[in-house]
């Protein structure tokens, strides 16, 4: 746990960059706190979406009037596939002048849940680390984004997020969003970092939860409709994927820049370290990896008490996140048994 000097320190770093994104966020277009159903992700809806919509044939699939009996969901969970397949990035649009909407995967889907994917059932922690770093970054879920980069509290209750969220989302979307429409957000957002308590009603893949609750970001605090924001050091976050997320914030914060304050990358609303809840030692440890880790590519400097990561060329960050994955000894294992 954070002491109060250093809780006081984060709150203060952290609301130095909130205004400027508050700022940035009213030049964005599209917020959305809907698209989901209300359902949270599944454990094989991301491969589902991203190997179905492989073959040129099928890039067609959530228009398809067979798309219920191909995926094997309900129409309300083929939108919601969907929905939670473009905001973890692993499909985008294939061809914006198509009579209906056609989706193709990603580099990141094909590479974790592709034919020869990496991780198809997500059981490595690292890939539910990417999936929460694609939705909580992203700047476009409204919910997602401000909860874990603009809350201030570290403890808050249910109640208590939607009408913050309803205040800001003037603000943020340009328009008021209905406070119902925040609620099931929220509810949504709650049920995909908590367990469930379990349920003989629910179905098997139901049981299982969405599996970014095996995170352990977020948890009950006591009082029903209270929760706690875990910040911790998240040991089962690898350090490559921690890296591939580091690169990603850096091209969307300062593309050109060559070096990158500390405090930016712990404190900055969307830096991995706000993201992931990590403590600031949390923090520097990993960044103490980066020059092993990425071949020289990035290092960490903290001399003359001036603390940032410095990029000394170019680094590939699927590269990183293959290296996570050993794909390298997954092809050649396949060519052997070939």
């Amino acid at each position: 746990m954070l002491g109060d000097a250093a809780r006081r320190s984060a709150k203060s770093l952290s609301h130095r960059y909130t205004h400027t994104w508050m700022q940035e966020s009213m030049t964005i277009q599209a917020l959305v706190f809907s698209g989901h159903e209300s359902f949270p992700i599944r454990f094989t809806w991301l491969a589902k979406a991203v190997r179905y919509c492989a073959p040129e044939a099928r890039r067609d699939l959530f228009s398809r009037p067979d798309a219920m009996v191909l995926l094997g969901v309900g129409k309300n969970m083929v939108r919601a596939m969907r929905s939670w397949a473009l905001a973890t990035g692993m499909i985008e649009p294939d061809d914006a002048g198509a009579k209906v909407a056609r989706f193709r995967p990603t580099q990141l889907g094909l590479l974790l849940f592709g034919e020869r994917g990496v991780d198809p059932f997500m059981e490595d922690p690292g890939t539910g680390w990417l999936v929460h770093w694609s939705l909580a970054s992203n700047r476009r879920l409204g919910t997602w984004y401000w909860a874990f980069n603009e809350l201030r509290e570290i403890e808050f209750e249910r109640g208590q997020l939607v009408r913050l969220l309803h205040r800001a989302s003037r603000e943020m979307a340009g328009r008021q969003i209905a406070e119902e429409t925040i609620a099931r957000d929220v509810d949504c957002f709650i049920r995909t970092y908590v367990p469930s308590d379990p349920d003989k009603r629910l179905s098997r893949e139901e049981l299982l939860g969405c599996p970014l609750t095996e995170l352990g970001l977020i948890r009950h605090s006591g009082e029903l409709g209270s929760f706690t924001f875990i910040r911790a050091r998240h040991d089962s976050l690898p350090d490559e994927v921690f890296a591939y997320c580091l690169l990603s914030f850096w091209s969307r914060r300062a593309a050109q820049a060559d070096s990158l304050a500390f405090e930016e990358v712990a404190y900055s609303p969307g830096s991995p370290g706000q993201v992931f809840k990590l403590t600031e030692s949390a923090v520097i440890d990993r960044l103490h990896e980066l020059e092993r880790i990425t071949g020289r590519a990035l290092r960490y400097d903290d001399t003359s008490g001036l603390r940032q990561i410095l990029r000394l060329k170019q680094a590939d960050p699927l590269r990183l996140l293959r290296k996570h994955y050993g794909v390298g000894r997954r092809e050649a294992a396949h060519a052997i048994e070939g």
